[in-house]
């Protein structure tokens, strides 16, 4: 039996991606060297947009987030900020190993987060 798209209640692979990153930034917030390290991409970037742009051969999906001091949310003000191309496998396996990026947060790419 197929499933109703408009049923579907998951959000999308991007909105997963910044799941998984806010949850790396949870369990690692207060370690070293990840608190520094944020703390300064915080500083710097709080309040400002980044847009994620997830690429297989082409762009699939398109979506802004804005940096806050402890997390990460979907935005709709993005079109100025800073493009961190997300490649679709990247994507993938953090989806389908979120452990193993909030073991070793080094595995997230951040490099976003610094303009």
């Amino acid at each position: 039996m197929a499933t109703d798209p408009e049923d579907d209640k998951s959000p999308d692979e991007l909105e997963r991606y910044i799941e998984v990153c806010n949850e790396v930034l949870r369990r690692n917030r207060n370690r070293f060297p990840y608190e520094h390290i944020w703390n300064a991409a915080a500083d710097a970037e709080a309040g400002h947009g980044a847009r994620l742009v997830l690429v297989d051969d082409t762009p699939v999906s398109v979506c802004e987030v804005t940096v806050f001091p402890d997390h990460l949310e979907r935005s709709e003000d993005g079109e100025d900020a800073p493009v961190l191309r997300i490649s679709k496998s990247y994507l993938d396996d953090v989806l389908r190993n979120p452990q193993k990026y909030v073991d070793n947060p080094a595995l997230i790419n951040w490099g976003w987060l610094f303009r």
